[in-house]
């Protein structure tokens, strides 16, 4: 009966140790677990904040008076047209090189169109 019992104190002991490992394991598993978890938190919202942000840049056939006082000084009549994430500053009464010179003075580009079906 004894040496029985010494053999099965034996295999507690193990039980127990292979328990309190297994407790170990589990806990650090529940560690990164959260910790993903809060990567996950993180990096939707920071797609929320990128989306966002894309979204206010975005043009949704606004018209607005373009504002390049910082750049030149001057105030430029004309306005924007913005069709989904194009948007287009059109000037009346300017000549071309007047226009070229206004983009060139607000940091834009001029737009040169090719063809008819651009057009």
């Amino acid at each position: 009966y004894s040496g029985n019992k010494h053999e099965l104190q034996k295999t507690l002991n193990n039980l127990t140790q292979q328990y309190h490992t297994l407790q170990s394991a589990n806990s650090v598993m529940k560690e990164m677990l959260r910790n993903k978890s809060r990567e996950l938190d993180d990096l939707k919202r920071q797609k929320e904040l990128h989306s966002s942000n894309r979204e206010q840049n975005r043009c949704y056939g606004e018209t607005k008076v373009l504002d390049c006082i910082q750049l030149t000084g001057k105030y430029v009549k004309g306005y924007w047209f913005c069709s989904g994430i194009k948007c287009y500053f059109i000037m009346d009464n300017k000549g071309w090189s007047g226009c070229k010179q206004t983009c060139q003075d607000c940091s834009l580009s001029l737009l040169k169109i090719d063809d008819d079906d651009e057009l």
